[in-house]
């Protein structure tokens, strides 16, 4: 009867124990992946925001330009010598701005750029996008500058008369800078063109390359957020454990990518689960040695003392 119970106290314990280590794995569990999707939809947001600060404050600087160019539309040279001087105004003042550009009917305007046989202004992504907005400030998708050959952006607007444009073209030395700012072990930021080119990255050396080639886990995310409105999410392996990926595709063909690593964010946590696991072993293995060493004990008593009439005869001489 006695080995019974104890029997039955040693399953209770380890039930009991095993139970604890299941629900803390659960709650960490729940918890890290609340908290991963949360701090991811954070670091979209926040890159967006960022993004957005820093194309607003360049298209007030390019419509102010656009409105000083207004008041040389009527004189050719006037609006050459406007461009060269406002263009190298621009490259003395932290903005951003390299290169300042305007084209019209039968006309353009482009400071020390080589132009090519095939060149037709008309063709460009930004005369075409700032003629289809009417005014408004057209933003292109992040590109590989065919002049200095970096990631740049241009932004441009149309003129009062219908048919000239003048663009000015950024850098995106702020946004890459704010990119290395935000990443750390834990988590990685990219920015990726519509053509699938590295416009912004954790790793600055990896800018201007082509994302199949340099990040290739990143590929299906990308491909994902590209034809699907809303927060793409998947998960690629990163050793024992995972990277959990989120993106989001801007309107203007901006691309966001945010890593966030299982192990390096959560690494305490884990660490904290794994200690809890060894000490429950721990625990149920030294009461399972217990129950072995009691038991061995009651056995040795019960079949070391012959008995004679049912009553061990050391009982009988006591008593005699």
């Amino acid at each position: 009867m006695k080995k019974k119970r104890s029997l039955s106290v040693v399953i209770l314990i380890a039930s009991l124990l095993l139970a604890v280590t299941l629900m803390d794995t659960w709650i960490l569990y729940t918890q890290t992946h609340r908290q991963t999707r949360q701090s991811g939809a954070y670091q979209l947001e926040s890159m967006s925001g960022k993004l957005e600060s820093t194309i607003s404050e360049a298209k007030n600087l390019t419509m102010e330009l656009a409105i000083k160019a207004r008041e040389y539309l009527g004189d050719a040279d006037a609006l050459e010598a406007f461009i060269y001087a406002e263009k190298e105004a621009l490259l003395t003042k932290d903005t951003g701005a390299f290169n300042l550009y305007i084209a019209g009917d039968g006309f353009f305007i482009i400071p020390d750029f080589d132009i090519p046989e095939d060149f037709v202004v008309s063709d460009r992504v930004w005369y075409t996008g700032a003629i289809r907005n009417d005014g408004q400030t057209y933003v292109s998708s992040p590109y590989q500058d065919a002049m200095t050959g970096e990631i740049c952006y241009s932004v441009s607007v149309m003129l009062g008369d219908g048919e000239t444009v003048l663009g000015v073209d950024y850098t995106m030395e702020s946004i890459q800078s704010y990119i290395v700012q935000m990443s750390d072990e834990a988590i990685n930021a990219v920015i990726v063109t519509d053509e699938g080119v590295i416009a912004g990255c954790y790793e600055e050396a990896l800018v201007g390359e082509k994302l199949v080639n340099a990040l290739p886990d990143y590929t299906g995310i990308y491909n994902s957020a590209k034809s699907n409105d809303g927060v793409a999410v998947g998960r690629v392996k990163d050793g024992w454990f995972y990277e959990n990926l989120f993106a989001a595709n801007s309107s203007g063909g901006w691309i966001f990518i945010v890593s966030i690593s299982d192990w390096e964010l959560y690494k305490n946590s884990y660490m904290q689960l794994l200690i809890t696991i060894v000490l429950s072993l721990a625990l149920f293995g030294i009461i399972i040695v217990l129950y072995m060493g009691d038991d061995t004990k009651q056995g040795k008593g019960r079949e070391g003392a012959p008995v004679q009439g049912g009553v061990p005869l050391a009982y009988h001489r006591r008593v005699s």
